[in-house]
């Protein structure tokens, strides 16, 4: 699979943006589940990893949300389109988020008093 740098710029601006705008008890963390390979992919699956999941996860108080970065065109894959549902279905939010702001207004919505807008 074709790697995006276009996604990826913004998924390391929305990095740096939560570094500095996330509350007190706000966790935050990228996940990793990048098309590596069928071996590295036979791998993952033993592990109980799946394909789809969104690229960031986000907890405050509580409140589960995950953030699918995609490029201004892009678009979800198979596996991202049968695993938003099971999220949403578990009772955590997901959001696709273009953006620095498309992810400020995520949290904002999801009731995240960040501590700083974007630039």
């Amino acid at each position: 699979m074709k790697r995006n740098h276009t996604e990826d710029r913004i998924h390391r601006y929305i990095a740096n943006y939560l570094k500095l705008a996330a509350p007190e008890g706000f966790f935050w963390t990228s996940i990793e589940n990048r098309n590596e390979g069928a071996v590295e992919g036979k791998r993952r699956s033993k592990r109980g990893c799946k394909a789809g999941v969104p690229d960031i996860l986000t907890i405050y108080r509580g409140n589960v949300l995950f953030l699918e970065v995609k490029a201004p065109k892009g678009r979800l894959h198979d596996s991202q389109k049968e695993r938003i549902p099971e999220i949403n279905e578990a009772g955590a939010g997901v959001e696709i988020v273009r953006s620095v702001d498309d992810a400020f207004r995520a949290l904002i919505k999801a009731g995240v008093p960040v501590r700083a807008t974007p630039a």
